[in-house]
């Protein structure tokens, strides 16, 4: 699975994850990041088909991607 991440401000950041249980699977990045664009690249190869939640959290701010893995 691929994303981008688009900073505007350098920021603390924890992106994780999820299953549809709320199990945390995979911590993607846990640190600071500066502005700028960022690849996200899962490699899915390992997870079971469903749905998975990408979490994004930097200070009191929480974003959310849902998306299905099926192969």
């Amino acid at each position: 699975a691929k994303f981008e991440l688009i900073m505007e401000d350098g920021a603390s950041i924890d992106l994780a994850l999820y299953d549809m249980s709320g199990r945390r699977v995979e911590t993607i990045f846990a640190g600071m990041k500066s502005s700028g664009r960022y690849p996200i690249n899962i490699d899915c190869k390992n997870y079971a088909n469903g749905t998975y939640s990408l979490v994004l959290t930097s200070g009191d701010v929480v974003l959310t991607k849902t998306f299905q893995i099926s192969k």
